[in-house]
């Protein structure tokens, strides 16, 4: 039988230099001057990253989003029309793992309606830097409402500590 462990070994063995580069770099879904990127063709635009699959190992392309509290649309000409919720903080004070859930569930079907296949979400990092251009998407300090309404996602960001930010979303 396979396992998740197994499989990853086989695909890293089979991936090229290139395609483990690909893998672990990834492109960025619109032109953004201060990093230097530019949008390649495949990715969804505005979207927080793209990368290739690889069709003879059958790995599908992964369409990213940033999605704490909602799909984002980053560096927009054209806003999507999606839902954003309440501050993490926001939900983790009603205690109610239930809503939780419904927010998530929603975000995950608007996320999928707009073709991401990956939701960059899951932010668990403390609110110790009031400049932290990300405080919005955190659960706040307290670990016992975060135990209520948050379970372990796929994909943890900024775990290490986000440092602060200025002029954020901005070209």
């Amino acid at each position: 039988m396979r396992t998740p462990l197994k499989s990853t070994a086989l695909a890293l063995q089979a991936m090229t230099q290139q395609e483990k580069l690909n893998w672990a770099y990834g492109y960025f879904g619109a032109d953004h001057a201060a990093s230097k990127s530019r949008k390649i063709a495949a990715a969804l635009p505005f979207s927080a990253g793209y990368i290739p699959g690889i069709a003879r190992l059958g790995l599908p392309a992964l369409f990213e989003t940033d999605a704490g509290i909602g799909v984002a649309t980053q560096y927009p000409t054209t806003p999507r029309g999606r839902t954003a919720l309440p501050a993490g903080i926001a939900t983790a004070a009603t205690w109610n793992r239930q809503l939780a859930y419904e927010g998530g569930r929603m975000i995950g079907a608007q996320a999928r309606a707009s073709g991401f296949n990956v939701m960059l979400a899951g932010g668990v990092n403390l609110l110790r830097e009031p400049r932290n251009g990300r405080n919005f998407e955190y659960a706040g300090e307290d670990p016992r409402p975060q135990t209520v309404t948050i379970n372990l996602p796929a994909t943890v960001l900024d775990l290490a500590g986000q440092p602060p930010t200025t002029n954020k979303g901005q070209p």
